[in-house]
């Protein structure tokens, strides 16, 4: 029997970075492909394209700030953003678009950034007329709350920032005079207790708002994250936006008596009662 103790082999591992992978798909990411000829692809964002993301779009960046004028209907505790790149030449066009959950009661003036691409090759856009248009929607019955429109000042500009502030109140700010912007007409690709906007030309596919109960491009993938014992019976539960909150798929509105992070805690309460002497 071997007296002697196991001798380990330690093995000095050493790491070794290429710095020309590292930059050879510019501000994208590089990842080896099986099906690719050359070995490997680059992986673009959105702002970038071409065969080493070298090339970048035409694009804007729109800044913009929710607040609330008064107080707001708490049968709405979520509401719901579209923000779309509309291009009106000689028909009505949707270059690109973002939607995300919206709470009052939990944001107080939050700030969203979004980007907005034009096509590749975009020929039209020194004597286009583009502009922003965001619609909000509530997030229940999916109907119609408020619209704004701001246009695009200067065409010749590869790359645009555009900040503005968005005072939300509880009167209905939409008017016969836009009415033109959503267009009701169903659409085959949408689910039926969807709202259809339009087609976007970016993603080719129709721009579908679904209510909270349903998720997907096309609004047929039923998702409720909520069950009876999320809010502890204290609250209204309700979807979350995860890229605003990617720790959790609901939040909780709760009753004024109860607090905590899903309300398990109750209140202090003082109990004051007053009786006639006479």
């Amino acid at each position: 029997m071997n007296n002697y103790p196991l001798q380990k082999q330690i093995k000095q591992q050493r790491s070794y970075i290429n710095h020309m992978i590292i930059w050879y798909c510019n501000r994208g990411l590089y990842v080896r492909s099986l099906e690719s000829t050359t070995g490997f692809i680059c992986l673009c964002p959105i702002y970038y394209y071409g065969d080493r993301c070298q090339y970048q779009r035409k694009r804007i960046t729109f800044i913009f700030r929710a607040e609330l004028t008064g107080s707001f209907n708490e049968n709405f505790p979520t509401m719901k953003f579209l923000v779309l790149l509309i291009r009106e030449n000689e028909k009505r066009i949707i270059l690109s678009h973002e939607q995300f959950l919206y709470t009052p009661f939990e944001y107080c003036s939050p700030k969203y950034i979004i980007h907005l691409v034009c096509p590749i090759n975009d020929s039209l856009s020194l004597y286009s007329n583009d502009s922003i248009e965001v619609l909000m929607f509530t997030s229940s019955t999916v109907e119609h709350h408020s619209t704004w429109i701001f246009k695009i000042p200067f065409h010749f500009l590869p790359v645009q920032r555009i900040v503005k502030r968005l005072f939300i109140s509880n009167i209905d700010t939409f008017d016969n005079s836009i009415e033109r912007i959503i267009n009701k007409k169903n659409s085959s690709s949408c689910s039926k207790d969807s709202f259809y906007v339009g087609y976007d030309i970016n993603l080719n596919r129709d721009i579908c708002i679904c209510p909270l109960n349903r998720i997907g491009s096309r609004c047929f993938i039923p998702f409720n994250p909520c069950t009876n014992w999320s809010c502890n019976y204290h609250g209204q539960c309700y979807s979350n936006d995860e890229r605003t909150q990617p720790d959790s798929q609901f939040r909780c509105i709760c009753e004024l008596e109860w607090f905590g992070k899903r309300y398990e805690n109750k209140k202090f309460r003082f109990d004051i009662s007053f009786t006639d002497s006479k």
